[in-house]
């Protein structure tokens, strides 16, 4: 008598969920932001985050930035914690296994202050007066900010 064993792998590629997705996406400075990469497959895709297309997190490690960056679930996120104007750009997810492979990007732009620029100039009713040899002058300073919008 002969006995047979069967089994069936099954495999299936991963696939990155892009319903409800907002691809570009805008934030304030000092804001956070969560970008998201449900990532289905079999075996369970690895997941990738890449900023510009510098890799930034592995399965779940840590990322640069002063750790400002992090993904979450498992890599399903990442989060941007207190984001600065450096952070603009575009970030994609990459999910991974051995059947198959999917991506996912989002473009980021972080609104913010830009450096103050100060003007001096002087003061239209300017007065000069004359005291021995000293002269004296009025003149006034004010600063203005302005929001830009980081390229990205």
């Amino acid at each position: 008598m002969m006995c047979m064993l069967c089994v069936c792998v099954c495999v299936v590629g991963a696939r990155i969920e892009r319903s409800g997705v907002q691809f570009y996406q805008t934030v304030i400075v000092n804001d956070s932001v969560q970008l998201a990469c449900e990532a289905t497959g079999l075996p369970r895709p690895s997941i990738t985050w890449l900023k510009d297309d510098v890799t930034i997190t592995h399965q779940g490690a840590a990322a640069s930035s002063g750790s400002r960056l992090r993904s979450v679930d498992g890599g399903a996120k990442l989060e941007i914690a207190r984001a600065k104007l450096i952070d603009s750009g575009t970030y994609e997810c990459r999910a991974e296994n051995y059947a198959g492979h999917d991506r996912l990007h989002y473009h980021l732009n972080v609104l913010g202050l830009s450096r103050p620029i100060v003007h001096t100039r002087f003061h239209p009713l300017m007065s000069t007066q004359w005291r021995g040899t000293q002269a004296t002058t009025a003149c006034t300073q004010w600063v203005r900010s302005t929001l830009t919008k980081s390229k990205g």
